[in-house]
């Protein structure tokens, strides 16, 4: 049911930037399965890209790491249907917010 209404926000250029954030957001907690702490620290600072896959390295300590152990990746990876890739709609919402970015660490 989730899926069927973030496959009506399409193209994800014509959405309001609270519309693709939301879907954005709900697309990332879908497919990573990340709890919410987790989807919190994602930086695209720790983000490296490839091909057609986005892929996060979270470097702060979760409540539910074990000591020592490295925290997992998280790997996003482009999906066939555009309407619904969590890709597609990342790299949009990129393009969307750089220049809000780029205003923002210059007025600090």
């Amino acid at each position: 049911m989730v899926l069927s209404y973030l496959a009506t926000l399409h193209p994800v250029e014509s959405l309001t930037l609270k519309e693709l954030m939301l879907k954005l957001v709900m697309l990332l907690l879908l497919v990573s399965g990340l709890r919410g702490q987790t989807s919190h620290l994602l930086d695209i600072n720790h983000m490296f890209v490839s091909d057609d896959k986005y892929t996060f390295a979270i470097p702060n300590h979760l409540k539910q790491s074990q000591p020592g152990v490295p925290n997992p990746r998280v790997v996003l990876e482009s999906f066939e249907q555009s309407s619904s890739c969590v890709v597609t709609t990342l790299k949009a919402y990129l393009v969307r917010t750089k220049a809000l970015r780029v205003t923002a660490s210059h007025s600090c």
